[in-house]
Parts: C-alpha cells; structure tokens; sequence
C-alpha cells in the first residue's frame, strides 16, 4: 500500500523507517513523474487485494487519507 510520495528523499526515508517499526515492512521507490523525481513510501506486503484494501482504510484512520494499493509484478 502507498502511503505517501515525497520530492525530498529524507521526507520518504523517515517516514518508511517508522512505518517499517510499526509495521514490519516499508521500502521507499524513486519513480520519475513527468521530469520530476518523487519517492514514494510502500507499506506491507499483502496476499491479496482484499487484505490491501483493509490495510489501506486503516492507514488513512492513521493519518494517511490517500493511501492506495499497489499490485507489484514478480513478487
């Protein structure tokens, strides 16, 4: 689940490291958008759509609101 996206990599590294504390699985990705280059904070790993889903309305209840699932290939 995406929880947020920054433009400054510490903003993104912080905020996965205490996710990864709380929650026991967080990375940050870079992605270039548009010519811009954002890190976006992933948290969890989710057998199912379902699962993500419920994982996402908890993240917003914590402060997330625009948390979104994201399926990842080959994992």
């Amino acid at each position: 689940v995406q929880i947020g996206s920054f433009k400054e990599r510490d903003n993104a590294e912080r905020l996965s490291l205490d996710m990864k504390k709380r929650f026991g699985h967080s990375e940050v990705q870079m992605a270039e958008v548009s010519g811009e280059t954002f890190y976006r904070v992933r948290v969890g790993k989710y057998s199912s759509l379902r699962a993500a889903e419920a994982a996402e309305r908890d993240f917003a209840g914590l402060g997330h609101p625009g948390s979104f699932a994201v399926a990842v290939e080959g994992r």
